[in-house]
């Protein structure tokens, strides 16, 4: 009760302290945060009550309620999705997007676990199996998955809250042979719920066997999960980037994966964003949170707010700045053994922090590269940004390497994908997005293929000055050969529709036809029908794409009917000039 109290008086008193303080405050970069003294004073009694003094040097995760208590100029942060990725599902968030279950397939205005939702009892994607297709409930605020006889907690949703994505069901399985009594990893549920679409089945073959019966029953051992394609595993495949507090990881002698995450200090009772990951009555750190790409906070606290005892990315290089974002956003395999799915030292048990960049250690040392290059080995078959921003001009450029940062705010959403809001450029304060080309061209203004125009023409046409407009208006077309009509919903000429389609991603290279004539094999991907030509336009009367692959016969001639303007010989764009 001693330590709660404390916490709670901890928490009053920065609150009190943030809120009394101007939102932004002028200070000299790089001189520390000013902090109430008794707030830090009560900030450093509950970290030492908590870890020992050479613990706290070392560097501990503290927590983003710490950091957003004194930088209040930052609490957009709260409503990005790396901030709402996990959640713990609370009553009192049900149907609240970005804090609760989402799920209400028949738009009653209860969620469905509330209402106890049988899928036995309708018709819906887990038709093939009844008698055991799932059943959602809720008990003493607790929400349940129950499968045949094992009837699941849910530890926390993953995703599926602001975006439109799939919000997904986090389980832990009752067994025989652990203290708790239940699984020590935590696990998929075969269910997921789209706001568009509604219920689908995610992995159910990890949960139910080729009759579609159920595969694990009540009395199981926790060996059981682990053996061949069980249930996909959290801690084992994706906990490295869903925790900014993961220490290490161990295996249970059943074979478990058991992550070490730092426990939550300050927090809430209703703060969905911390989680009982470890089942051991004590709330861990989840998500993307400030210290993910700040460090471990421990020591800026006990130094009263030493910005030197804190990463900063912004005084990283551009690479330095990269890895940040990388330690996330790719594809890989950790080393030497590549047991993980994230970067990790399988030897050393220890993972890769932005202190470690300030440091100067690269992130490149703590992983190896994954994903699927497409057969002209230097572009990648979907997968995580970094590894097509990897092999980008963007990334490669030697005069002007662009960061993540260029393009992202890591500390609001904005439109979405936290992309930035505005940039400054030559002294102009521009309003971007790239949804209107905004967001590219107050770089690309001047130069290039855009030297037509300057960044001072991008401000001067937002303000409604038309030669401005023009002149962007006919650079552009003359490099797209299409209207420019970026704001329309077919964004005509708008620069992500050709240099970011699915085909390329963060590549930022417009794909052309001729590679999918090419390697026709491979059903290679091109960036004019991924982009648009697929569905959208039908100047070529050949109908549009039904196949999900980039080999059917529609492909093909589609290929060879763009191929005359982008490719060998193109009029638009000659791949060999």
């Amino acid at each position: 009760m001693r330590k709660i109290v404390l916490f709670l008086v901890m928490a009053a008193l920065i609150c009190a302290t943030a809120l009394a303080q101007p939102a932004t405050r002028a200070r000299a970069a790089g001189s520390p945060a000013k902090i109430d003294s008794l707030a830090l004073t009560a900030a450093k009694s509950a970290l030492l009550a908590k870890y020992s003094q050479a613990e706290l040097e070392k560097g501990v995760f503290v927590g983003s309620s710490f950091c957003l208590a004194c930088h209040t100029s930052k609490a957009s942060y709260r409503d990005t999705n790396h901030a709402s990725f996990i959640r713990r599902p609370l009553e009192q968030f049900s149907l609240v997007p970005g804090k609760g279950v989402i799920a209400d397939y028949d738009g009653n205005k209860t969620d469905d676990f509330r209402q106890g939702l049988d899928f036995n009892t309708i018709s819906s994607p887990f038709d093939a199996y009844k008698p055991n297709a799932p059943k959602l409930s809720v008990e003493s605020g607790t929400y349940y998955v129950t499968i045949g006889s094992l009837k699941m907690p849910v530890v926390f949703t993953l995703a599926g809250q602001r975006n439109g994505s799939a919000q997904r069901f986090v389980v832990k399985v009752p067994v025989t042979d652990t203290q708790s009594k239940l699984s020590v990893d935590n696990y998929f549920a075969p269910i997921q719920y789209t706001p568009a679409t509604g219920w689908s089945a995610y992995n159910p073959t990890r949960w139910y066997d080729s009759s579609n019966a159920p595969k694990f029953a009540a009395g199981i051992g926790a060996a059981s999960l682990v053996a061949s394609n069980g249930p996909s595993s959290h801690g084992g495949g994706c906990i490295g980037c869903h925790s900014q507090g993961l220490r290490g990881e161990a295996k249970t002698a059943a074979g478990e994966f058991a992550p070490n995450i730092t426990p939550a200090v300050l927090y809430n009772n209703d703060d969905p964003g911390v989680v009982d990951y470890e089942a051991d009555g004590e709330m861990e750190l989840m998500n993307i949170g400030c210290e993910s790409c700040h460090g471990p906070g421990s020591l800026h606290i006990m130094a009263g707010g030493d910005a030197s005892k804190i990463v900063n990315p912004a005084t990283l290089t551009k690479q330095q700045q990269t890895d940040v974002c990388a330690q996330c956003h790719l594809n890989s395999t950790s080393v030497p053994t590549g047991s993980f799915n994230w970067p990790f030292n399988d030897a050393t048990n220890t993972r890769w922090t932005p202190q470690d960049a300030k440091n100067g250690l690269a992130l490149s040392t703590f992983y190896k590269m994954g994903g699927t290059l497409w057969p002209d080995g230097k572009h990648y078959n979907g997968g995580r940004p970094f590894n097509a921003y990897s092999t980008s001009a963007h990334a490669n450029f030697a005069a002007h390497t662009l960061s993540c940062p260029d393009c992202h705010n890591p500390h609001a959403e904005g439109d979405g994908m936290l992309l930035r809001q505005t940039v400054v450029a030559d002294g102009y304060t521009i309003k971007t997005s790239a949804e209107d080309n905004t967001l590219c061209l107050s770089c690309h203004a001047k130069y290039g293929p855009f030297a037509g125009f300057t960044r001072g023409d991008v401000y001067d046409a937002q303000q409604g000055k038309l030669e401005a407009q023009d002149k962007i208006a006919k650079t552009v077309e003359a490099h797209t050969h299409h209207p420019y009509a970026p704001e329309r919903i077919m964004g005509l000429s708008r620069c992500i529709g050709c240099h970011m389609t699915s085909a390329s991603g963060h590549n930022f290279e417009a794909l052309s036809p001729e590679l999918t004539i090419k390697y026709a094999d491979k059903g290679m991907a091109n960036s004019c029908a991924n982009g648009c030509h697929n569905t959208n336009v039908n100047i070529f009367n050949l109908g549009i794409k039904t196949s999900t692959t980039y080999n059917a016969p529609f492909d093909l001639s589609l290929a060879r009917a763009l191929k005359p303007y982008f490719g060998e010989g193109g009029t638009w764009w000659n791949t060999k000039p």
